[in-house]
């Protein structure tokens, strides 16, 4: 492109036109001004705009393209830093719950809490605090803390729906949907997620709909109602192949794949869930609980059709990851796997570190081994 010519003029029109090619789904072209926005930003020197500019560019990157996360969390640094430079005190809390988000994604849990914290501090509105605690809320659910997970989810949610944010309402009420329905709470779960998907609807937000709708469609599979989450499963997965995004593609794929096995396709539903464990973990900067999660139902699927010659190095890979990234929920289901092909010791540890876990489906899943 051009050489940046520092103008202010022109860094504000490429920042507010990368925002809206970035809304319309023009993400290529949306980054291209985002980038321009932050050259002419950085060549005028003003620390201020360029610190907008930067944490549009960072946010862009973590959410609208699979695969640019590094770059993203690079870009986001450069926004703490001039924004800190620039005293943008609004801008400073965007990039640290952006950073950690990232965090999140990739399990990096040594920082998730510090960002968060710092962002806390700085925040002095709903949306903020909204946001952030949506943040707190998934990393929490992830790391098997439910009533961390809970109350956080919860309290963002509201805040949301109090200052019209219906998107971050959605968001907020997905995540904590997630979490009740790892629990067990099919009732409060769906309750949540037709709030979720009614927001949905009402904003057209196409990026998010294949997580509630994949989420909503299990519970009529748990439900016995196999027509209406086939329809779900499906539309969830046409449309999160159309966006490309490999966490959606994953869950939906899973979902596929016990759908096939609650209808005794024991064959198609192997095939789904190695789709879903490919899926998933197709970008490098994957997001780290839906790998675990994949992992754990397609080992799950193995043990209970009597498939076990793969079973023990899909087990090791589920141990190795959930340890690594700290979700204690997913090492206590992999010890569970463990014992079920008679590992010494992993039912016996299994149960101790459940009792560390406030999770009614755990302990009923220990009770039967």
């Amino acid at each position: 492109g051009e050489p940046a010519a520092g103008d202010r003029v022109a860094a504000r029109g490429h920042l507010e036109a990368g925002k809206a090619a970035l809304a319309a789904g023009a993400v290529e072209h949306g980054l291209g001004c985002l980038r321009h926005a932050c050259a002419e930003a950085d060549a005028c020197r003003d620390p201020a705009l360029l610190a907008r500019s930067l944490v549009a560019l960072g946010t862009a990157l973590v959410h609208a393209v699979r695969g640019r996360d590094e770059e993203g969390a690079a870009v986001l640094h450069e926004a703490v830093a001039a924004a800190e430079a620039a005293g943008h005190r609004e801008v400073l809390v965007s990039a640290l719950r952006e950073l950690a988000y990232t965090d999140v994604q990739a399990g990096r849990r040594a920082s998730v809490e510090g960002l968060l914290m710092r962002a806390g501090q700085l925040a002095n509105s709903d949306p903020e605090h909204a946001a952030i605690l949506a943040v707190r809320g998934m990393n929490c659910s992830d790391m098997g803390d439910y009533p961390g997970a809970l109350a956080a989810l919860q309290a963002s949610a509201e805040r949301a729906e109090r200052c019209g944010d219906r998107r971050q309402t959605a968001y907020s009420l997905s995540l904590l949907a997630r979490a009740r329905l790892l629990r067990g709470e099919l009732s409060e779960a769906a309750r949540a997620l037709d709030e979720c998907l009614g927001f949905v609807e009402s904003e057209r937000w196409l990026a998010l709909l294949p997580f509630p709708e994949a989420l909503r469609g299990e519970i009529d599979l748990q439900h016995g109602d196999t027509a209406r989450a086939a329809e779900r499963f499906e539309r969830s997965f046409a449309l999160a192949c159309e966006l490309q995004d490999p966490c959606w593609e994953g869950l939906a794929a899973r979902n596929l794949g016990l759908l096939h096995r609650a209808r005794g396709q024991v064959a198609s539903a192997r095939s789904w869930m190695e789709e879903a464990r490919v899926r998933c973990t197709r970008v490098p900067d994957r997001y780290v609980w839906l790998q675990g999660h994949v992992l754990d139902t397609a080992i799950q699927l193995d043990l209970d059709d009597g498939e076990p010659e793969r079973t023990p190095q899909l087990i090791r890979a589920l141990g190795a990851l959930a340890a690594r990234t700290e979700m204690r929920e997913l090492v206590v289901r992999g010890l569970a796997h463990a014992a079920r092909i008679g590992e010494p010791g992993a039912l016996a540890s299994a149960r101790m570190l459940a009792g560390q876990i406030d999770n009614p489906m755990l302990t009923a899943l220990l009770a039967d081994s």
